[in-house]
């Protein structure tokens, strides 16, 4: 995986993709290689795979409770 796909999959910025991998300094992600290495990808699959895992937990218990909504009379 290129550096530049793995930034813009984590957020588009190395802020934004140092904060999706855990790190401390936006500097890890700077020293990243321009082909990281396949540990290093496997984790950056791994960040991704949470994010889309909260965004689809996220995404159920709004629809949850949005549907709670449905049929009670507002006014």
């Amino acid at each position: 995986m290129k550096k530049e796909l793995a930034i813009e999959l984590l957020g588009g910025t190395p802020k934004k993709a140092a904060a999706a991998m855990g790190y401390r300094s936006i500097q890890a992600v700077y020293l990243w290689p321009d082909v990281l290495p396949q540990a290093t990808a496997d984790r950056v699959r791994g960040a991704l795979s949470r994010k889309a895992a909260a965004h689809a937990e996220e995404a159920a218990t709004s629809a949850v409770v949005d549907s709670s909504f449905i049929g009670v009379a507002h006014g």
